[in-house]
């Protein structure tokens, strides 16, 4: 079985309630990770996100593992969602992240502190 399959229809799902929404979480994602591993401290890159440094938990001892552990809650979040998805409507947690993904006016960063709140 493939074990991303399901992302696949979190991904269809996503882009049927917020057209585009697929791509701008992929593009922001891609430029956040970068943004991430260029943080001069793990410090610096969750407060440049905007989200509280004494909510990391200690085994997040570098960047990369950072990085690695945002990705990964932002793609189990969206999975999440996926499971309220129904009806389809700007109430549901999932239109509502991709609407913060989609805004152009958010760095990558500050998208998912925004995400994460």
């Amino acid at each position: 079985a493939d074990q991303y399959g399901y992302y696949d229809i979190v991904t269809k799902a996503a882009e049927r309630l917020s057209p585009g929404c697929s791509g701008a979480v992929r593009d922001s994602l891609e430029e956040a990770s970068k943004k991430i591993l260029k943080a001069s401290s793990i410090a610096d890159a969750v407060q440049r996100m905007n989200v509280c440094v004494a909510t990391v938990p200690s085994y997040i001892d570098s960047l990369e593992i950072l990085k690695e552990d945002v990705m990964m809650a932002v793609g189990f979040t969206f999975a999440d969602y996926d499971m309220d998805a129904y009806p389809p409507g700007p109430d549901l947690g999932m239109y509502k992240a991709c609407q913060i993904f989609q805004n152009d006016k958010l760095s990558p960063l500050k998208k998912l502190g925004k995400f994460f709140h």
